[in-house]
């Protein structure tokens, strides 16, 4: 076993992440990582309707929460062409138009 933190109820921490008593890496369970759908799969992301899509015709950038809205505009704005973010862009206006809205006025 390498050495590190305990947490207790089979994991500890590591250097370089949370490591499972029997050897395994991954991450801590229970840990919340802020997005409540798991879209890892295929199979997860064909369920989606195309209008869940930022992007329908590409299926591209899911949006089916919030928090997936968020990513959706980070990543655009990483890996996007200007237009895909214009498109992304309105998209995530449209179905939450309370994202990007800080609250603040511009003066």
């Amino acid at each position: 076993m390498t050495r590190g933190l305990d947490l207790g109820k089979g994991y500890h921490v590591r250097g370089d992440g949370y490591e499972r008593t029997d050897g395994e890496l991954g991450s801590r369970p229970g840990k919340n990582t802020g997005m409540s759908n798991d879209l890892s799969s295929t199979k997860k992301r064909t369920k989606l309707s195309k209008k869940t899509f930022a992007l329908p015709g590409k299926r591209k950038y899911p949006i089916p929460d919030k928090a997936h809205a968020r990513n959706a505009l980070a990543r655009v704005a990483q890996n996007g062409t200007p237009a895909e973010q214009k498109k992304v862009k309105a998209a995530v206006k449209k179905r939450f138009p309370s994202i990007g809205k800080n609250g603040k006025k511009k003066a």
